[in-house]
């Protein structure tokens, strides 16, 4: 910002060391401790739970004006952040209904609805959608692997022989299903 402001580039302010000095004093007034920064998070915390069905910790970041990278550098917040998350645990139900209530929403805009779209509408990230449904099929094949190998035993077959032969075979397990 100040380069910026002064029309230089970052470079040119860190080649004189007086500047670079100076520059060092101006950062570490904005280098938050870790009882400041907790006593931030849980005033900030109750606000965004007012306005908000969730709370995420990118929207704490926000509110705060540091990274996600910031509050988890420092153990205690690290902690109570866990503690946040905790008492929003979606089910996989609940983020299903979620989902459904915001897609509606967002359709009637007559453009393509992206998943990033209906993350960012219901505060969870991307990524916790397909942890989500990866979690979900893995589940489902499990179930599925399960009956496969209660039916072999019950009409006679070997599970363990099975396991043996993929072991021997170096093919998947699930390719004898």
């Amino acid at each position: 910002m100040i380069a910026d402001e002064i029309g230089v580039v970052r470079t040119t302010l860190k080649y004189y060391p007086k500047v670079r000095q100076r520059l060092a004093e101006i950062a570490a007034l904005y280098v938050w401790t870790e009882d400041e920064l907790l006593a931030e998070v849980n005033w900030v915390f109750p606000l965004l739970a007012a306005e908000n069905k969730r709370v995420t910790q990118q929207m704490i970041a926000d509110e705060i004006s540091v990274t996600r990278a910031t509050l988890k550098g420092h153990k205690k917040v690290r902690q109570r952040l866990a503690e946040i998350t905790d008492l929003y645990i979606w089910t996989e139900d609940e983020l299903l209904a979620e989902v459904n209530r915001v897609f509606p929403i967002l359709a009637a805009s007559n453009k393509r609805v992206t998943q990033q779209m209906i993350a960012d509408e219901i505060g969870v990230t991307r990524a916790f959608l397909r942890v989500v449904r990866r979690c979900r099929n893995t589940w489902r094949k499990l179930r599925l692997c399960i009956v496969r190998i209660i039916q072999r035993i019950a009409c006679g077959g070997s599970s363990w022989m099975i396991l043996k032969l993929s072991w021997t075979t170096k093919k998947s397990f699930w390719d004898f299903f």
